[in-house]
């Protein structure tokens, strides 16, 4: 039996919102740019000021756009693609070992691309982020919280840093809401004095090999990174007094 099927015509609403969409996702509207007015919309795209507001009031549905007050903002694309993410990971309530192996999925390989493609500029500032955490260390009180909190966001902004260097948007962004997720639990349980310089020194050896342009260390390096904060996190988990000291070394990654 033959099948029929029917075609769907977009609305002239349809059309416009789509045409606004591609204009940010290829920049030309960038976050937190404030659209045109309705009058100078309906003038750009040749449709009347119904068609403009039914429109905008599709892309506010699907986060694209915000209105405020008599204004509409173009909103955080990233925070869009990520919530989703985020969203399903808490409310699944997927634990600290199901995170760790997803990361163990995706940062090694993210490394090895990040040696491979890495710019100066993207060297620099994996290097000015492992500088950071070196100076929070050196001069870290005794059971600062402040300390703790610093800590945890310079090392993320490690993290993210190389896998920016890869040139994979796709799975740096992904990585992203991840950590945003482990960053969060990481303040929660980092109520621990004296961080030591494990941390700084593994760090360390994944910078060389960046800088090298060794891919197959850089992946290495990170792996057994990680492989090591996950049993860290485990064990601090498991027993909350240990603090750090000569026997027990915390690696919050």
């Amino acid at each position: 039996m033959d099948r029929q099927y029917k075609i769907i015509k977009s609305s002239y609403a349809d059309i416009v919102a789509n045409q606004i969409k591609r204009m940010i996702i290829n920049g030309s509207f960038s976050t937190g740019d404030r659209l045109p007015t309705e009058q100078e919309l309906s003038e750009m795209f040749g449709v009347g000021r119904t068609t403009i507001r039914e429109a905008i009031t599709a892309l506010c549905a699907i986060g694209l756009i915000e209105r405020q007050k008599h204004a509409t903002f173009v909103k955080n694309i990233a925070n869009m693609c990520l919530e989703p993410i985020q969203n399903f990971i808490l409310l699944k309530n997927i634990d600290l070992a199901q995170i760790f192996e997803a990361r163990l999925a995706l940062e090694p390989s993210l490394c090895g691309w990040a040696a491979s493609r890495r710019t100066d500029k993207d060297l620099e500032n994996i290097i000015t982020f492992q500088q950071e955490l070196a100076e929070i260390e050196q001069t870290a009180t005794a059971e600062s919280a402040q300390t703790a909190d610093r800590f945890v966001e310079a090392n993320f902004n490690f993290h993210f840093a190389i896998a920016k260097a890869s040139q994979n948007i796709i799975l740096a962004d992904l990585l992203l809401s991840i950590v945003q997720i482990l960053k969060d639990r990481q303040k929660e349980i980092m109520d621990v004095p004296n961080i030591n310089q494990t941390i700084i020194q593994e760090h360390g050896s994944i910078v060389s090999a960046i800088q090298r342009q060794d891919p197959v260390q850089a992946s290495e390096k990170m792996r057994i990174h990680l492989e090591k904060a996950l049993q860290n996190h485990l064990a601090l988990l498991e027993h909350p007094s240990i603090t750090l000291n000569s026997a027990h070394t915390y690696t919050p990654c």
